[in-house]
C-alpha cells in the first residue's frame, strides 16, 4: 500500500494524457472525470472511492510554496498546452500552422463567421485569449505584424480600442512596415495622435528596418516560450504560506511533511473534523480521556501535549508557541 506522499509523487508524474491534450481542447465533462480519479488516488488509493475529509483541489494543485501540494490538474495541463499550440501557430512559421490560419480567416486578417469543420481549431480559438497578453514584438521591418490585430505596441490590439463596423475592418489591411522607411518610423501626425490618445507613444518604440520581426514571449527574459513559464504566468496566484519551507525539509521524514501538511491546512481527520461531516461519532481524547477530540485541543490544550511541548522547548531551546499564533 502507497503512503500518501508516495501517491502524491505519481499523481504528480503522471503524463499519460499531454500528448493528446497537446493538439485537442478536452471537454469539461472528461476533465472533471479525469481530475476525480487523480484526486481520489491521492487521498484513499483507490481511484473509485472518496474520501470525507479533503482540501479543496484548486488548493491541492497550488504550487508547494503557496500551500498546495504542486499537482498540475488536467484544466491547467490542458491550457498551458493549448497555450503552446497557439504559439506555434501565431508564428505562423509552420505550413501547417499557415494551412490553419488560411482556412479560419479572411484576406483582412478577421476570423471567419461561418462553421468550418476541424478537430484541431477549436483548441487554437480557445488558447489565443490566455496567451495574447503575453506576446510582443521585436519590431524590425513590420512585414510580419498586422498593424491592427497584433500585440506589438500594447498587450492589447489597436483593434480592440475602437469601435468599427465588421464592413469597415475588412478594409483594414494595414501592416506596421506601411510606417516604416529606412530611417525608422514614418507616421503621418493624424495617426500619430490617435495612438497618443491610446496611450501609445510610437517613439517610445524601436523598430529596427534592416532585420526581420521576431515574436516573443514576454514573461521570459529571452523571449522563448516555454510550458513551464506559460503555466506560472498564466495561473491565479495566492499567497505565499509561511509555514511551507519548515514543513517540507530535506531532513524531515516524507510522511511527517505529509502530516505537517495537513495539519498547517486544517484537515487532519479528528473527531470534530468528522463530526461537521454529518457523521455521528463519539468524541473523546485518545491520550487524556477527558474531552472530546479536536486539533487544537490535541496540540494545545491536551494534558499530554503540554508536557511534550514543554520537553520539546526545554531540549530544543524553542520560544513557547500558543494556539493563536500564527
Amino acid at each position: 500500500m502507497l503512503s500518501f506522499q508516495g501517491r502524491v509523487v505519481l499523481a504528480i508524474l503522471t503524463s499519460i494524457p499531454i500528448y493528446n491534450m497537446a493538439i485537442y481542447k478536452w471537454p469539461q465533462s472528461l476533465i472533471k472525470e479525469g481530475d476525480a480519479i487523480i484526486r481520489n488516488f491521492i487521498w484513499t488509493g483507490d481511484p473509485t472511492k472518496r474520501k470525507g475529509i479533503t482540501l479543496r483541489w484548486e488548493k491541492l494543485c497550488k504550487p508547494i510554496k503557496e500551500g498546495g501540494l504542486g499537482i498540475k490538474s488536467l484544466k491547467e495541463v490542458n491550457n498551458v498546452m493549448l497555450c503552446k499550440l497557439n504559439w506555434i501557430f501565431m508564428r505562423r512559421e509552420e505550413p501547417w500552422s499557415q494551412m490553419i490560419y488560411a482556412k479560419f480567416h479572411t484576406k483582412s486578417g478577421d476570423r471567419i463567421k461561418y462553421h468550418k469543420s476541424s478537430s484541431v481549431w477549436p483548441g487554437i480559438k480557445f488558447a489565443e485569449p490566455i496567451t495574447k497578453p503575453f506576446i510582443g514584438w521585436i519590431i524590425g521591418n513590420g512585414k510580419k505584424i498586422n498593424f491592427w490585430r497584433d500585440t506589438w505596441a500594447t498587450s492589447i490590439p489597436p483593434r480592440e480600442r475602437i469601435d468599427l463596423p465588421n464592413h469597415l475592418w475588412k478594409l483594414c489591411t494595414t501592416k506596421v512596415s506601411d510606417f516604416i522607411n529606412p530611417d525608422g518610423w514614418n507616421f503621418p501626425t493624424d495617426i500619430s495622435l490617435v495612438l497618443l490618445a491610446m496611450g501609445i507613444n510610437i517613439f517610445s518604440i524601436t523598430c529596427n528596418p534592416n532585420s526581420e520581426d521576431i515574436q516573443i514571449w514576454k514573461p521570459d527574459i529571452h523571449g522563448d516560450f516555454s510550458v513551464k513559464n506559460a503555466f506560472v504566468s498564466t495561473r491565479d496566484r495566492i499567497d505565499t504560506s509561511w509555514w511551507w519551507k519548515y514543513t517540507w525539509l530535506q531532513c524531515l521524514h516524507p510522511g511527517l511533511s505529509g502530516f505537517a501538511w495537513k495539519l498547517m491546512n486544517q484537515i487532519l481527520p479528528t473527531d470534530d473534523l468528522i463530526q461537521r461531516k454529518k457523521i455521528q461519532l463519539v468524541s473523546i481524547c485518545n491520550h487524556c480521556g477527558l474531552t472530546a477530540e479536536s486539533t487544537n485541543h490535541l496540540f494545545f490544550e491536551c494534558n499530554v501535549g503540554k508536557v511534550l511541548w514543554s520537553w520539546a522547548i526545554s531540549t530544543f531551546n524553542i520560544a513557547a508557541v500558543a494556539e493563536n499564533d500564527s
